[in-house]
């Protein structure tokens, strides 16, 4: 898509200067004596990487452990989440999504196993019951 620009009114100009063309072939221009790949370092030595947080590999493990928990067996993820969640925070990281995913996915699993319980409870009774007939 082009942008057409329009051309000024008559005794006008542009506000401001066209740009320089760009390098033909999608090539940057050769570098000038002296001038490094990166500026601010000698030739050959690049800035250094970027480090994560101190604390992130924590949280991503809250997190995954979290959502885990939703979709998995809660009552054993869940409380991996809200460990990882509070160690990621005592080292200065923010893992709010999987403190509350395992609480979530802790309660689901509470109740799943008490559901079964009343399950088995009644199952047993009906199965022990005496008969009517």
């Amino acid at each position: 898509m082009s942008q057409d620009i329009p051309e000024p009114h008559p005794g006008q100009q542009y506000p401001y200067p066209a740009p320089p063309p760009y390098a033909q072939g999608g090539q940057y221009p050769p570098l000038q004596s002296g001038q490094t790949a990166t500026p601010g370092y000698a030739p050959g030595y690049y800035a250094p990487a970027l480090q994560p947080a101190p604390g992130a590999k924590d949280a991503q493990y809250a997190m995954l452990f979290g959502i885990l928990a939703l979709v998995t067996i809660g009552i054993v993820f869940g409380p991996m989440a809200i460990h990882y969640a509070n160690k990621a925070r005592r080292a200065g990281a923010d893992a709010t999504v999987g403190r509350v995913l395992g609480w979530i996915g802790t309660g689901f699993g509470v109740l799943a196993i008490l559901y079964i319980l009343v399950v088995l409870v009644v199952v047993f009774a009906a199965a022990t019951g005496s008969s009517t007939y």
